[in-house]
């Protein structure tokens, strides 16, 4: 395997490994048609052995792998503290032991890295770099060149099998059509390459598999990324970040830019004017209009789009810049910019590529939100601004149940005299709504997430109204009955209206329109504290829950004709929902609902915040972070609600 590199775009990416074996176009019509090899032995390995690997990697990690099964993979990012990418892996896990495969020359400082985190962990970080080989299969034949290889072919991307032998075989989702890694024994690195060859898979070098690459915009790093890069920036999350997952270093940055932020950059794919000029080398800035606004990444030659390039440029740059406003410090101009999307559905393995054209491009970023154009739901056409109304609807809607829930309390002397109560049987006789909201609560949200909000939001006036109906209930045990169920289908307001607006507001907008939802309650209580009084004193308390059955009537009117789902939902029918019960038996739902649980670490520095509850709810010590200190000398340092606890002497 000689390396014939010459000097053409990601010649010299790889020294280490072959560029290409003669012809890169004729190599990547393989990958796309058929299948082919390619040797990537530069690339690092580092081995995790022991029996906390998994729970031990999930702390450090920004992939989910506590519960990762045998035979599977994924992929993973580790952090700086302030959420900037330092190392991406493809992990993969064996049965006993994990396996983490990075870029070329990154295994020291991630091993050291580890090594520091160890602590007290029943594990073994090591370097395999020298035991390990990787060798990459490329193509919509990968299947049946690894079967003719003698191979078991795992089933689904990231799916792991054992190779006689020694090693593993992994299946990959890109680049191209299929693939997979062979993690071979590095002394039958040459025996495996001509097995491969012999199966039927052509010989080929890196260019080609790095075209592919960008043609499917999968960043690598070092290359398209720099040391400012988040995940947010380059498509990794959902890949390599789980969002849902427990502590590790850079969350919080993460988690901000995911629910209430835009990441400063993305990742486009420009393609570069032909010619005979010079292209563009990674790192050379992006201008448009004379001024910086990003760097080129990886650059290659495509057997059908030509030259392209990754780029990292700002948000504001337009998607469809046009070649006279967007050069590059090299010769080549870029003829236009092709935006990464913001959501993307993977290939499965076997699909054919899709032919990319001008015409097919897209040219402006995904959006997961209702779309600013007019759309159609069910029911009459919608606009954008049509999620305001869903929201003033909503917000009314609860302003309404807050009103029984809350404004009762105004007229306790009017509810004493009524029912000839003393103030601690009005308070029990209070005390109905709210336990007829605790009992049927999460049942109503289960409701929303299946069937939707439109006929669950304007229950509770319906309800209300048949529980406040009988305005000469003199019973006070009769009276706190109808209060239970009035309770019970008031709590469809609280898992209804929240669900409506998240559904319709995007990511950017909701923390404002759940705090504009969230002053219903103040609103209707104290509308409730100013106007029920005076009815009481008038009329008498069946006046004043004639009232508010009538507000919950007009509400639920209100949100049975204006409620609907966003457009591109169902309209009708169930929706797969997930289980109450696996909601439940989530062992973090137990940690975030019990107060002061919540803790955030700083693994760099072995510092965690971490409250007394930790040592009693079950399973919570367990969740610790590496790191975390705790001792009965340890100084608190920040108040109650939210404590560091750092070590004796710190």
């Amino acid at each position: 395997m000689t390396d014939t590199s010459e000097a053409l775009p990601g010649a010299n990416a790889d020294p280490d490994v072959p560029a290409h074996r003669g012809d890169p176009f004729a190599e990547q019509r393989a990958m796309a048609r058929g299948a082919a090899v390619v040797d990537r032995g530069n690339r690092g390995v580092v081995t995790v052995t022991g029996e906390d690997r998994l729970s031990w990697l999930h702390l450090l990690l920004t992939q989910h792998v506590s519960e990762l099964p045998a035979d599977v993979g994924t992929e993973a990012l580790v952090l700086d503290v302030n959420g900037r990418v330092l190392h991406h892996m493809v992990v993969a896990h064996t049965g006993d032991a994990v396996h983490l495969d990075t870029e070329p020359g990154d295994v020291p400082e991630l091993l050291g890295y580890l090594r520091k985190m160890v602590f007290w962990s029943k594990v073994e970080p090591r370097d395999a770099t020298a035991e390990l080989a990787v060798l990459s299969v490329v193509g919509p034949d990968t299947p049946a060149v690894l079967a003719a290889a003698g191979v078991d072919v795992p089933e689904r991307p990231h799916g792991v099998r054992a190779l006689p032998g020694g090693g593993f075989v992994r299946r990959m989702a890109w680049p191209g059509a299929d693939a997979a890694d062979l993690l071979v024994p590095r002394a039958e690195q040459p025996a495996w390459w001509e097995r491969l060859t012999a199966a039927g898979a052509r010989p080929a070098g890196t260019m080609a598999y790095e075209a592919l690459r960008v043609e499917a915009l999968r960043p690598r790093l070092h290359t398209d990324t720099d040391d400012r890069t988040i995940p947010h920036e380059v498509g990794w999350i959902g890949s390599a970040v789980h969002l849902t997952k427990g502590c590790y270093r850079g969350q919080e940055t993460v988690a901000r830019v995911a629910n209430i932020g835009r990441p400063p950059r993305r990742l486009v794919l420009l393609h570069l004017d032909s010619g005979d000029e010079s292209l563009p080398v990674p790192g050379d800035p992006v201008l448009l209009d004379g001024r910086a606004v990003g760097r080129v990444g990886t650059v290659a030659l495509h057997h059908e789009l030509g030259p392209v390039a990754l780029a990292l440029v700002k948000r504001s740059v337009p998607a469809d810049a046009s070649s006279s406003r967007v050069r590059t410090t090299g010769r080549h101009r870029p003829r236009s910019t092709r935006p990464r999307c913001a959501t993307r559905t993977p290939r499965r393995p076997g699909a054919s590529p899709s032919r990319r054209s001008a015409a097919a491009d897209p040219v402006s970023q995904i959006e997961t939100s209702v779309p600013d154009t007019e759309l159609r739901g069910y029911g009459p056409p919608v606009g954008p601004r049509y999620r305001y109304v869903v929201l003033a609807v909503g917000t009314a809607a609860q302003a309404a149940t807050a009103a029984y829930f809350l404004g009762l309390a105004a007229v306790t002397p009017a509810l004493r005299d009524h029912f000839g109560l003393g103030v601690a049987g009005v308070g029990a006789l209070l005390g109905g709504i709210s336990v007829g909201l605790v009992g049927t609560l999460i049942a109503w949200g289960s409701a929303a997430d299946r069937y939707g909000e439109r006929g669950h939001g304007g229950r509770p006036g319906r309800r209300g109204r048949r529980a406040d109906r009988d305005r000469a209930v003199r019973d006070p045990l009769v009276a706190g009955g109808l209060l239970v169920l009035a309770g019970a289908s008031g709590a469809s307001v609280n898992a209804a209206s929240g669900r409506a607006v998240l559904t319709w507001f995007p990511q950017e907008s909701r923390g404002m329109a759940m705090a504009v939802r969230q002053t219903s309650v103040p609103i209707g209580t104290a509308l409730a504290a100013v106007a029920l009084p005076p009815v009481a004193a008038a009329a008498g308390i069946p006046a004043v829950l004639l009232t508010l059955a009538a507000t919950c009537l007009v509400t639920a009117l209100a949100v049975a004709v204006c409620v609907r789902e966003p457009p591109g939902r169902a309209a009708s029918g169930a929706r797969p929902a997930a289980s109450t019960i696996s909601v439940l038996s989530d062992r973090r739902l137990l940690r975030l609902s019990s107060p002061g649980c919540c803790w955030s670490c700083r693994s760099s520095s072995a510092r965690c915040s971490w409250s007394r509850c930790c040592t009693t709810v079950p399973g919570c010590r367990s969740h610790w972070p590496a790191g975390c200190s705790r001792s009965p000398g340890a100084r608190r340092v920040r108040p109650a609600g939210q404590r560091r606890v750092v070590g004796p002497g710190r």
